[in-house]
């Protein structure tokens, strides 16, 4: 189970990968990252289920916006899975 879930375009390949190397060398080596060859999406893989599974099995999303990306980001959300965090008290 990947506890970390790094979201991002392919348009900042490059930057999650740098993020990714950062995060392990900090400790975490439980990180989801669609494109890394052991715990990323295997070729074949249903993508959009393998998005949507890893999604579900994190503790933290981190979501990666960039100048380049920005605008085509927000307001919405990339993956149906992603839910507000409450603390259970309604």
């Amino acid at each position: 189970m990947s506890r970390i879930f790094l979201s991002h375009s392919s348009k900042d390949d490059f930057e999650a990968v740098a993020i990714r190397d950062w995060l392990i060398e900090e400790g975490w080596d439980d990180i989801f990252l669609d494109l890394d060859p052991t715990q990323g999406i295997h070729p074949g893989e249903r993508w959009e289920r393998a998005l949507h599974e890893a999604a579900n099995r994190c503790e933290a999303v981190l979501k990666l916006c960039t100048k380049k990306t920005r605008k085509n980001q927000f307001p919405s959300l990339k993956h149906k899975s992603c839910r507000p965090c409450g603390n259970g008290s309604g």
